[in-house]
């Protein structure tokens, strides 16, 4: 089967394609093994050393070839953290899906999956330590409910058109994540992407996304309610070539984005509390630069700015900015160590007033 714009706009998917173990192959059924250890050590909350598994993982894959143009495979992939201490799950889900490639066809995937739309709004999502914070991908969960990163119960189509990738995909209704004090649900989500790439390294794309809730009158999530939609459009550009990484997103969303985000000071976890992130209206850019030398040293810088519209009733009004610094030294092809700094400068939440924060971490992240 031919390798598709998509496969090369998700980071995440090429290692994993890269570093998984194949276990069997008899010219038609296919069997592989993959995922990857991480250890992190930084500044907690408290300011004391922490130590996490960040998003350690293992995944096992199967693909059967039907004929010349069709094939199916499954895929599974779940988190581990292997410092639980017994409070919080050791294993918890990831990814989970089966989908039909065809050359002619495309690609019809069901299931937890990469959104058809992620490659625009993942664009930045490759920073060794952090999360990017414009895409708005993280803010509250994966991705599954906006359906902009893992998309939760989604079918999806996906093809490349000589160099042009296009993709849609239909979210359905699904108990949204961190619910313990609501019982709204994402209703549907439905999104679409297009991706341009250029013979000269440069990706260009477009996207948009939009879930409904649905649920009991007074119940609320991250301050939305029933009827309340989650919409973002996104633009996004992508250059590698020659060591040279460059991407930047710039993405219009309406409830997209949460107040406090990687500030350590607004709890997404429980969405119920006084305290918690609230869905904003807000207009975003971010870039991200690195260069690889023939070392393996690879150092990269971040930027960020989330300009949030005026919302009384929320509370939220100002901007968020980040700024992020760091190295990534690549020992080989599956193991890198690394550093960063990252400063976040927290103006939107009138609940509590202007904050910031500097963290550092370092990591090592080891793929098998």
């Amino acid at each position: 089967m031919k390798k598709t714009i998509l496969a090369l706009a998700i980071p995440s998917l090429m290692m994993a394609q890269a570093s998984a173990i194949e276990i069997y192959d008899d010219g038609q059924n296919k069997v592989t093994i993959g995922g990857r250890a991480e250890m992190i050590l930084n500044d907690g909350t408290n300011r004391d050393l922490d130590a996490h598994s960040g998003s350690s993982r293992i995944n096992f894959g199967f693909e059967r070839q039907i004929n010349d143009d069709l094939s199916i495979d499954a895929f599974a992939e779940w988190k581990v953290d292997y410092l639980a201490n017994g409070k919080d799950d050791v294993v918890t889900n990831r990814l989970g899906y089966m989908t039909f490639n065809s050359d002619v066809a495309g690609a019809f995937r069901a299931g937890k999956q990469w959104g058809a739309v992620y490659p625009v709004f993942g664009a930045t999502d490759v920073i060794f330590v952090s999360d990017h914070d414009a895409g708005g991908i993280y803010q509250v969960d994966d991705g599954g409910t906006s359906g902009a990163g893992r998309a939760d119960k989604t079918l999806a189509w996906s093809h490349t058109f000589n160099n042009v990738y296009i993709g849609a995909q239909y979210g359905l209704q699904n108990e949204l994540e961190s619910t313990s004090t609501t019982s709204l649900d994402r209703d549907r989500n439905a999104g679409a992407a297009a991706v341009y790439s250029l013979d000269m390294g440069l990706d260009l794309g477009v996207a948009y996304t939009e879930s409904r809730l649905k649920g009991n009158g007074g119940d609320t999530w991250n301050g939305l309610k029933d009827g309340d939609k989650i919409k973002a459009t996104a633009l996004s550009a992508i250059y590698k070539q020659n060591g040279v990484h460059i991407a930047a997103t710039y993405v219009d969303g309406k409830n997209y984005h949460a107040t406090g985000f990687q500030a350590n000071s607004i709890s997404t976890s429980n969405p119920g509390s006084d305290n918690s992130a609230r869905m904003g209206d807000a207009k975003a850019f971010d870039l991200y630069g690195a260069y690889k030398f023939d070392n393996g040293f690879e150092p990269y810088a971040y930027l960020s700015v989330v300009d949030f519209d005026k919302n009384e009733l929320q509370g939220i009004d100002g901007k968020r900015s980040t700024y992020l610094a760091g190295v990534v030294y690549h020992i080989d092809e599956k193991v890198q160590v690394g550093g960063e700094y990252r400063r976040v400068e927290s103006k939107e939440d009138t609940r509590r007033g202007d904050f910031s924060d500097n963290h550092v971490g370092l990591k090592v992240r080891y793929f098998f």
